[in-house]
């Protein structure tokens, strides 16, 4: 099965999606970030996903969340 969209059509679509929703990527990009740096201190993907969750991605609070939790 090939591509439903070229390129441009793609392009054009993540152009809009960030003009009118900015703040998912910066919150997507917050949480990728966050996850990396747990995930270097050793927690698990899951664990990392329900803390940054819990704690709508605070950084200190996340972790105290998965060293209570360890």
């Amino acid at each position: 099965m090939g591509l439903c969209c070229t390129i441009e059509e793609i392009a054009f679509t993540k152009k809009l999606f960030l003009k009118f929703f900015p703040c998912f990527f910066v919150q997507a990009r917050e949480y990728l970030q966050l996850e990396r740096q747990f995930m270097d201190m050793g927690f698990s993907s899951e664990k990392i996903k329900e803390a940054l969750l819990l704690t709508n991605r605070n950084q200190s609070k996340a972790l105290e969340v998965l060293m209570a939790n360890s």
